[in-house]
């Protein structure tokens, strides 16, 4: 019977050292760059066609859809598994980042820098379980399909291209590796749209801010009237901001506090801090109406989790399956769930300025709670019925 612990330590080097040119890329849609050729513009041109080179080499079919899918797969059976992942990005922008976050920085055993938990380090790591399982004719009576989208933080337009107008084979099951553990079985509905109206703003020329929908807003740009005594009002009350004067004009900059739109609490919304403050000082009802409808909170605190389950190779008997309110692409397929590498009490600040990822939860190997990519390989092996000892010696 094969330990697949030891075989998993023979692609420790490989996985870091993809991570770590994969994050280099700055795969976030950019509307600057899109073409008829990069739908979501360069950079994830460059990710999924990087990924495709990786697994090409490493003996899996590969193709990529009109730049907006990466299928990789490997074996020839009717029925499949597959995975679904993405190589896109939220911008890094805004204040908070300690180190580059497009050069994946290790620290106390931490690894940091933009997509290390949300998407490219799950991916990868689910990856290298998938070639273990290749490299060793392990991979059961199963089509193994891995997909990698290149929209997903924007709307997931990739999976509805490769699903919907393709009309690609549907999984006949299968998980996205970027959740939390030990199952998501439900999550909120998810709906982006754009509004549009008239303001008529005396003082006000104009205001923007954010770079991504699932984002809380770190900052919000304010272009007005320059006003001496409005600057003293922000300064009186504390509000944590920046200006620069321009003659008759100024651009107030609202200073905020990043996060995952599905935890916007973890935040604080700029745009909020800016409106509300304006509204205060001028009494402008307009900007009353946006403050408000940004701080309802219908819905707060959705937690449903199920019963208890033994995982005996995790040793984790206490965290249940739960919905969350974040999307994953388990939304866009059928017979899929999400799970991945998310543990109870890790905070993965994903699209924030402290993403992280604990190395030892791609692959090194912690006996008392087995947090490591041999995760995946234990639910690959479950799936396609392979013996296995995931012992330690």
């Amino acid at each position: 019977m094969t330990n697949y612990r030891d075989l998993a330590k023979k692609y420790e080097e490989d996985l870091i050292s993809t991570l770590r040119k994969l994050v280099v890329i700055k795969s976030y849609y950019d509307e600057s760059t899109v073409s008829e050729e990069h739908p979501f513009g360069k950079g994830v041109t460059q990710g999924l066609e990087f990924l495709e080179e990786l697994a090409r080499k490493d003996g899996f079919k590969t193709k990529i859809y009109d730049n907006k899918v990466l299928e990789i797969i490997a074996g020839d059976y009717e029925q499949n598994v597959t995975l679904l992942a993405h190589t896109d990005v939220v911008p890094a922008g805004g204040a908070g980042w300690e180190y580059d976050p497009f050069v994946l920085t290790e620290v106390d055993g931490v690894l940091r820098g933009r997509s290390v938990s949300d998407d490219k380090g799950s991916l990868l790591s689910s990856y290298y379980a998938l070639k273990l399982l290749k490299d060793n004719n392990l991979l059961g009576k199963y089509q193994v399909r891995l997909l990698v989208g290149g929209n997903e933080e924007s709307g997931s337009a990739c999976m509805h291209h490769y699903f919907k107008t393709l009309k690609m084979k549907q999984p006949t099951l299968g998980f996205s590796p970027y959740a939390d553990f030990p199952l998501i079985y439900a999550k909120k509905g998810i709906i982006n749209y754009e509004a549009e109206g008239d303001f008529k703003l005396e003082k006000i020329h104009s205001f923007k801010g954010g770079v991504a929908f699932n984002s809380v807003i770190d900052n919000f740009v304010v272009n007005m009237d320059t006003d001496p005594k409005f600057i003293e009002f922000l300064k009186e009350n504390k509000v944590n901001f920046t200006h620069v004067e321009n003659g008759s004009n100024m651009d107030v900059t609202f200073i905020g506090k990043t996060a995952h739109g599905s935890t916007p609490e973890q935040g604080i919304n700029a745009c909020i801090v800016g409106v509300t403050n304006l509204n205060k000082f001028y009494n402008i009802k307009e900007l009353k109406k946006i403050a408000d409808l940004y701080t309802d909170h219908f819905g707060r605190g959705i937690n449903a989790y199920n019963e208890k389950k033994n995982r005996e190779e995790t040793g984790d008997i206490e965290s249940k399956p739960l919905a969350i309110g974040g999307g994953t692409y388990a939304k866009d397929a059928d017979n899929v769930i999400a799970f991945g590498l998310i543990f109870p009490g890790h905070e993965p600040d994903m699209n924030g300025p402290k993403e992280n990822m604990p190395k030892e939860y791609l692959f090194k190997e912690t006996h008392d709670n087995n947090k490591n990519s041999v995760l995946f390989i234990f639910i690959y092996c479950c799936i396609f019925d392979i013996d296995h000892d995931f012992r330690s010696e």
